[in-house]
């Protein structure tokens, strides 16, 4: 009874930042005072974040008027900050450009994710979804009205830039904390893939020489509904994010290695599936 009490008095408070962080947000980009409210905003991402990792993970936050308006609320949160890097009268930096393509990368992919739910929208929800399409427009002339360059260039950039660096990795401390925070955000499975990381599969992804194979989504669907809803489910999956990694390293360096761990991996898989 104790954990869970702590689980939801940790929630109360990160959600209690979460909104005081975007209300302040809100109130700078109102004042013209950008710098600041891409501050807030950064830390109220953060918080989101969190938020997803700790509630939206639960199985009882896959029903699909749940996952819709999560899906608004991250849309509104990534709209607020690509809305402050583009009012910038001038882009004078690499960076600068490369924030403003992810976050426009991000939120389309957001959008498009949106479309599968679309059978399960309330009238309100579609009025909402529209607005969304038509901002994402705006966004979009927008990114190349201050880019003044080719913005799919630029966005082929970001991509490569994904695929060849991690999310902690990332020089730019802003972009570092934006990949970082829908990296987590992905770890939840009913989110987009914004980063290409392997979700945390760290074993599955060495032995199946790849982070996209469907077996994936199975282990993590798992993880989401089975583990992360109780705390020692939670405390398996904290060990594991800690060993993981050691030992996906081990699985890499033998073929012979990887082929039994995935052949016992696809039959793990498949038993999950078989399950109600």
């Amino acid at each position: 009874m104790s954990d869970i009490s702590n689980t939801d008095a940790y929630y109360d408070k990160v959600k209690k930042d979460f909104d005081r962080y975007l209300e302040l947000g809100e109130y700078l980009k109102e004042q013209g005072q950008l710098d600041e409210a891409i501050e807030k905003f950064l830390l109220g991402f953060e918080q989101y974040a969190e938020l997803t990792y700790i509630v939206l993970a639960e199985s009882k936050y896959h029903k699909n008027e749940t996952k819709i308006g999560s899906f608004f609320t991250l849309y509104n949160l990534l709209n607020k900050l690509f809305y402050c890097f583009a009012k910038y009268e001038k882009i004078d930096s690499e960076q600068h450009s490369n924030i403003i393509c992810y976050l426009l990368r991000s939120m389309k992919m957001l959008k498009e994710s949106m479309m599968e739910l679309e059978s399960s929208f309330t009238a309100d929800d579609i009025k909402t979804y529209h607005k969304i399409c038509i901002s994402l427009k705006e966004s979009e002339l927008l990114a190349k009205l201050s880019l003044g360059k080719s913005i799919n260039e630029q966005v082929e950039k970001v991509e490569n830039l994904i695929k060849s660096t991690k999310p902690d990795k990332t020089a730019d401390d802003t972009l570092k904390k934006l990949r970082t925070s829908l990296s987590t955000i992905s770890e939840t499975s009913f989110f987009p893939k914004f980063e290409s990381n392997g979700g945390g599969c760290f074993i599955a992804t060495a032995a199946y020489s790849t982070s996209i194979h469907p077996d994936l989504d199975t282990f993590r669907k798992f993880r989401d509904r089975s583990l992360l809803s109780n705390p020692l489910g939670r405390l398996l999956v904290s060990v594991y994010y800690q060993i993981g990694p050691q030992i996906a390293q081990y699985v890499n360096r033998s073929l012979y290695v990887k082929k039994i761990v995935r052949l016992l991996l696809e039959k793990l898989a498949s038993f999950m599936r078989s399950r109600p």
